[in-house]
């Protein structure tokens, strides 16, 4: 998808998170990943920045993105 920069996921319990940060509308985004929520069965998808590994600035770092998300959002 075009609008997006980067994107995750992660499971927080049984909740399968795709975490998007981009560069369009939340809108846009969520209708062109609609048949990918479906195919692999996520649950939630959230926009926010994805944080990165401080030494691997491509890597995603995990730990600090679970922590990130607020357990109101799931």
């Amino acid at each position: 998808v075009d609008a997006v920069k980067r994107a995750a996921m992660c499971n927080i319990g049984d909740t399968k998170i795709l975490v998007v940060d981009g560069k369009g509308s939340c809108t846009e985004v969520q209708k062109s990943l609609e048949s990918i929520m479906t195919e692999f069965s996520i649950d939630k998808l959230l926009f926010q920045k994805i944080p990165l590994d401080k030494r691997h600035n491509a890597k995603v770092a995990y730990p600090a993105l679970i922590k990130s998300i607020n357990p109101k959002d799931i």
